[in-house]
């Protein structure tokens, strides 16, 4: 199967991640900052962000407990406000 255009690389992305069993959403986050100077610019940039946010809600709501934590995701939801 054919690249696209703004895949030009050595390693396919897909490859890539399927190889190191990584996650879909890494697997965005990569694909996305692999092609944004090709392909959608900082369009890109901040889809990448956006699964890179939702990854961060996650693991801090799987702990609560470390209160470090607590602090970073207030002030996530402060920027995002």
């Amino acid at each position: 199967m054919e690249k696209p255009y703004y895949y030009n690389m050595p390693i396919d992305v897909i490859e890539f991640c399927q190889a190191n069993n990584l996650p879909f959403d890494v697997g965005n986050i990569i694909k996305y900052v692999v092609r944004y100077k090709n392909k959608n610019g900082v369009k890109d940039l901040i889809k990448a962000r956006e699964y890179i946010d939702r990854m961060i809600f996650f693991e801090l709501s799987q702990s609560k407990k470390n209160t470090r934590s607590i602090k970073i995701e207030d002030e996530i939801t402060r920027k995002k406000n």
